[in-house]
């Protein structure tokens, strides 16, 4: 148990390790392996969004536990004296204290059965090294979070007003399909065996209205199918799907983000802002959208096309790195410039910025607010002025 613990703590896949028997906490439900528009989950009816505090119950950094201070290597130092900083907070979240009346942690104080019927609204459950397969619901308003090596490995989804799902590595995949307000913030989502999105934001049932809003933030997307989906369908009821994604690294992934709007009364409004997309055949695909998606401050490199699909675009800074074609459609407004992204060790997945980087200092005005490694942006490297950079990392001083 502890090696394979390690090699969770030193890699986003298990490669390498010894396999292990983990208790699972199931649905009921077989694993599903259909379409990305169907993880097994329908739309049961819209619910009351009410009032949804997304922050988890200690505000402070979690302790990342012992063993796993969850800092990086800091990497070479380039030129100018300047030294990529490490993560400002545990790239692995830590446990949280179980002695908090907010927090039930599962199996050390209570059982998944019992942390159902008592887990109330703004309470979080914590999973401890356990794996968590298809057809969970995570309960309305409550927090999932994961620590010490726990996973997904079956569709997971909201069961509706909202909620956040941390913590955890993916192999399989996260649904919000009811109406609510979801947060989706510090996963590891790895390749596997399945097809599935790692994120899918959707409202695609013929009979039922759903309007979903989420925000996927702070997530590692590696060698997946598609990172993140977003979809609306159908003609009749209410479709409507609004998501915000920013300050996620996508690392081998076919596609990245797809954005798919469907059906006569589906509407869907996408902000993607600050992403890094490295390796992939389409980092963003935008299909039958009405209205331009604002893609800002994104990073592409080593890929076939920055941006796919038939829909426009609005373009607030992009920086383009051996990218064969920036946009399929050409229907877009803004400039792709090009330049060197200039990363630590890209093949190690280490993907800060050294000083030499091109997307340093390429963002004006841009929004305040945390990056992939949880540091302040915008810094402003090379002047007093706090530009931001282009990617989910921020170089910090």
């Amino acid at each position: 148990m502890r090696r394979a613990l390690l090699c969770l703590a030193v890699a986003s896949v298990l490669l390498g390790c010894p396999q292990e028997i983990r208790p699972l906490i199931d649905g009921g439900v077989g694993a599903d392996s259909g379409e990305p528009s169907d993880s097994g989950f329908s739309d049961t009816g819209a619910l009351d969004t009410g009032a949804l505090d997304a922050d988890t119950p200690d505000a402070d950094p979690p302790d990342a536990g012992p063993g796993d201070t969850g800092a990086a290597d800091a990497g070479p130092q380039p030129d100018g004296g300047f030294t990529p900083n490490q993560p400002c907070e545990p790239v692995v979240l830590g446990c949280l204290d179980p002695a908090l009346e907010s927090v039930l942690s599962v199996p050390d104080e209570v059982s998944w059965t019992d942390a159902l019927a008592m887990v109330g609204f703004n309470q979080t459950i914590q999973i401890r090294g356990l794996d968590v397969g298809a057809g969970v619901r995570v309960p309305a308003a409550v927090t999932l979070h994961g620590c010490e090596g726990a996973r997904i490995i079956g569709a997971v989804a909201f069961e509706g007003i909202g909620g956040t799902i941390e913590g955890f590595e993916v192999l399989g995949s996260i649904v919000a399909n009811q109406t609510g307000v979801y947060l989706v913030r510090r996963n590891r989502f790895v390749g596997g065996s399945s097809t599935e999105p790692g994120v899918s934001a959707r409202s695609v049932d013929a009979l039922v209205s759903a309007s979903v809003a989420v925000v996927v933030e702070q997530n590692l997307f590696e060698d997946r199918t598609i990172g993140v989906w977003v979809a609306t369908r159908y003609d009749t009821m209410q479709h409507q799907v609004t998501a915000q994604v920013h300050d996620n690294v996508f690392n081998g992934c076919e596609t990245g983000i797809s954005v798919s709007e469907n059906g006569l009364v589906g509407h869907i409004e996408a902000e993607i802002t600050h992403n890094t997309f490295y390796a992939f055949n389409d980092a963003i695909r935008l299909e039958a959208l009405e209205l331009p998606t604002p893609l800002t401050a994104n990073l592409f490199v080593n890929g076939g096309r920055a941006v796919a699909g038939t829909s426009a675009f609005q373009l607030q800074v992009a920086l383009l790195d051996d990218v064969v074609t920036p946009s399929q459609s050409g229907l877009y407004s803004g400039t792709f410039a090009t330049g060197a992204a200039a990363f630590v060790d890209a093949a190690a997945g280490d993907f800060r910025l050294t000083a030499a980087s091109d997307a340093v200092d390429l963002v004006g005005n841009a929004p305040s607010g945390l990056d992939y490694l949880g540091c302040p942006r915008p810094v402003g490297l090379f002047g007093s002025v706090a530009l931001g950079d282009v990617g989910a990392l921020e170089a910090q001083p």
